[in-house]
């Protein structure tokens, strides 16, 4: 039920598997989201943010395995960001609103932290074209 299979459009047809679909993908966001991607980047010595590598939005799901540069802020956006409209159950999708409200303050808030004008626009433009 990992989302490289959703990509595939792969997708639960139980009721039972469609739950634990939602509950993985919203165990991935809000704030525990925005801790076990960090904690993933440190254990893997990548970089939290780099203002020139940009994210790919549209991944296929062998590029998504494969993808090599990459940074934490990327992953928001290649991924995280997309889950709230995966969410197969109404109670999964009430709570992913909640989790990615989180997510985009956080971002809002880092960006306007580090300077990173660019990546606040890329981030409101990028609200609106998939919220």
């Amino acid at each position: 039920m990992g989302y490289s299979k959703l990509l595939k459009g792969i997708r639960p047809d139980t009721i039972e598997g469609q739950i634990v679909s939602d509950a993985d993908m919203c165990d991935a966001i809000g704030s525990t989201g925005i801790l076990r991607n960090y904690a993933y980047t440190l254990k893997r010595d990548h970089t939290f943010f780099d203002k020139n590598i940009w994210p790919c939005e549209e991944l296929s799901a062998e590029v998504y395995k494969t993808k090599t540069k990459d940074t934490a802020v990327c992953h928001f956006f290649e991924k995280l960001l997309k889950l709230k409209n995966l969410m197969l159950t109404k109670e999964g999708q009430q709570e992913a609103v909640y989790r990615n409200e989180i997510m985009v303050e956080f971002l809002r808030h880092f960006f306007k932290e580090v300077n990173a004008t660019d990546w606040e626009n890329y981030l409101e433009n990028y609200i609106k074209k998939y919220n």
